[in-house]
């Protein structure tokens, strides 16, 4: 189907790359290379096949499968039938699966072999799906196999116009701050995002057509599924990793000659801890974008002084919107705490609880105004009301800019610890406690005090073989930060809890030490 310029869309982007290089390898996963035009045909065919099973526009398709080829195929045959896809967490547990999915109203879900079990469990809490399609070999009763439907329906496209003003797709949030909440995108708000970190990777001189990319994140991470897009623009390869091994993905850099990948601070330091790191040849290597946590300026530093030639890109996004800011390192890191400044079409401005915009200096909410926006959060008008206050979208993140312009992100909101009328930000102690030479990793919550209200509480991971007393931690962070910063107790755990996206979940810790006080 021909797509004015006005109309673009992920769906008109992979037909036009179908166009242009049909024989063009796009997504590539171990045994399986298929091109443009091969995965543009099983596109068409899955979604002639969800227009047959009365899927409508509007209408939400569930995706619970992990990282594989087929996952961005379903995303943008649901796009091609007018519905909505809707990522599922693979981490999660069925009840939280079902809330889901009924949340949303899910009418099919394709899901993966492996998950038929927790599928089975939730069929009977989730009615609205009518349709279950199965990634996988095992014929079951009442669901549909995968790769029969791709081979039995017509593979032209279905005929549906989809418009920048039609829905994308329904993400839900992490869940780090409890409850998901259903993030509603339009094909603008994806399309702006690409034209944001497009025109930045321009400014830098770092927009490359025909670049590959490596895919160790899920894609039911925003920031995993957006650059998969990007690579439509390019023309380029995606390189998709089933399960993370960080040897794996020196080898995949190696053997496809990758240029670039998203990751987690956790991958970043299970990169540096692969034995011989210097065997691979990662020349091809140029750039790595970090997302879904700030990377410590330790693990920085690290990282960049083994990979001299390869850019850090600290991106600063979220699940509501993906381009916020972004910062890169060359080489050597300088101003190594900041997120950099904002993207083109991006407009930050901090906050104060009244709605007052802050001078640079001062902390506030980071709220933002941007066609890359998301358009709401599904059914859900109170978060809607508390999100949109005052016409800007409000982040939950503290932070500030400083005098040239550049971001800082301080910490979330509601994790920041008031301590005898002082606000302390966790981020900040653990920047700290990063740099000590027997932690491997560290997280800080609040815990109450007797006298100040709430005191810091650092939970910390001892790097293998080290040992570490409560007292040591505490004196060498005292040498280091404000008094009143300074944690006044110290767990000592095997690994910090995360989520599917490598965020430290704190609310799991506070569940778990929330309940200590600080001895006098």
């Amino acid at each position: 189907m021909d797509y004015r310029p006005e109309e673009v869309t992920t769906v008109s982007l992979l037909e036009l790359a179908a166009r242009k290089y049909p024989n063009r390898e796009f997504l590539i996963c171990e045994e399986i290379r298929r091109t443009f035009k091969e995965v543009d045909e099983r596109v068409n065919s899955l979604a002639n096949a969800l227009v047959e099973m009365g899927i409508q526009r509007g209408d939400r398709v569930g995706s619970f499968l992990a990282n594989c080829p087929e996952i961005l195929e379903n995303y943008m045959a649901s796009n091609k039938a007018g519905a909505l896809p809707v990522p599922i967490n693979f981490r999660l547990s069925p009840r939280e699966i079902a809330w889901i999915l009924t949340h949303a109203k899910a009418k099919a879900l394709f899901f993966g072999e492996e998950f038929l079990p927790a599928v089975e469990k939730i069929r009977s809490e989730v009615p609205s799906i009518q349709h279950y399609i199965m990634v996988g070999k095992k014929a079951v009763p009442g669901m549909f196999l995968y790769e029969e439907v791709v081979s039995q329906y017509p593979s032209r496209p279905p005929g549906i116009r989809i418009g920048p003003d039609d829905p994308a797709m329904l993400m839900y949030t992490a869940g780090t701050t409890g409850f998901p909440k259903g993030v509603y995108c339009r094909h603008k708000s994806n399309m702006w995002s690409l034209v944001n970190s497009i025109l930045y990777d321009t400014m830098l001189g770092r927009f490359n057509i025909q670049e590959c990319m490596a895919y160790p994140l899920p894609f039911f991470h925003k920031a995993a599924y957006i650059t998969a897009v990007s690579q439509l623009i390019k023309f380029g390869r995606c390189v998709i990793l089933r399960t993370f091994d960080a040897a794996k993905l020196l080898e995949t850099i190696q053997k496809e000659r990758v240029n670039q990948f998203a990751m987690v601070p956790i991958v970043a330091a299970a990169i540096l801890q692969v034995p011989a790191l210097e065997k691979h040849d990662v020349s091809s290597w140029h750039t790595v974008r970090c997302t879904g946590a700030p990377l410590p300026v330790a693990l920085k530093e690290k990282f960049a002084k083994t990979f001299p030639h390869v850019d850090i890109c600290d991106n600063y996004g979220m699940t509501e919107i993906a381009t916020i800011a972004m910062h890169v390192t060359k080489g050597k890191v300088g101003n190594a705490t900041t997120v950099g400044k904002p993207h083109p079409l991006t407009e930050v401005k901090i906050l104060d609880e009244g709605g007052r915009e802050l001078p640079p200096g001062e902390i506030g909410e980071i709220c933002v105004r941007s066609p890359a926006l998301f358009s709401e959060y599904f059914e859900n008008p109170q978060a809607n009301a508390e999100g949109f206050a005052g016409g800007w979208f409000h982040t939950a993140d503290m932070g500030l800019f400083d005098e040239e312009g550049y971001l800082y992100i301080k910490d979330r909101k509601k994790d920041m610890v008031i301590s005898g009328g002082e606000n302390i930000y966790p981020a900040e102690v653990e920047q700290v406690l990063f740099t000590h030479p027997k932690i491997q990793e560290a997280s800080c919550i609040g815990i109450p005090d007797p006298q100040f209200g709430e005191a810091v509480m650092a939970v910390v991971v001892p790097k293998a073989g080290q040992s570490l007393s409560e007292a040591e931690v505490i004196e060498y962070t005292s040498q280091r930060l404000a008094k009143f910063k300074v944690p006044k107790r110290v767990a000592f755990i095997e690994a910090l809890p995360r989520s599917a996206v490598g965020k430290v979940l704190r609310r799991e810790l506070r569940k778990q030490f929330g309940g200590m006080t600080v001895k006098y």
